[in-house]
């Protein structure tokens, strides 16, 4: 599991790299997302990351959709239901 204070995406890069299953990139080559996949989806923590590699949010997928709380940097949060928004 990566350390809770991750808020850099570069400064961290290869702690992600080694600790998530897909790493989705900015054209830059950013880091844009990190997945868990399980069963060929999606399944478990995501980080995401905004184009300047700081965290946006985090959350868990299930099945490979959005589920549960998603976490923001500015404190909301979102809930999802099967990829929806509840």
């Amino acid at each position: 599991m990566l350390p809770a204070m991750i808020v850099d995406a570069q400064s961290y890069k290869k702690n992600i790299i080694s600790s998530f299953d897909k790493i989705d990139y900015y054209p830059d080559s950013a880091i844009k997302c990190a997945y868990k996949i399980e069963n060929g989806v999606f399944n478990g923590y995501a980080i995401e990351f905004d184009s300047t590699g700081r965290v946006s949010a985090i959350g868990i997928y299930k099945n490979g959709k959005k589920d549960g709380y998603w976490q923001s940097v500015n404190n909301n949060s979102v809930v999802y239901k099967n990829g929806t928004v509840k």
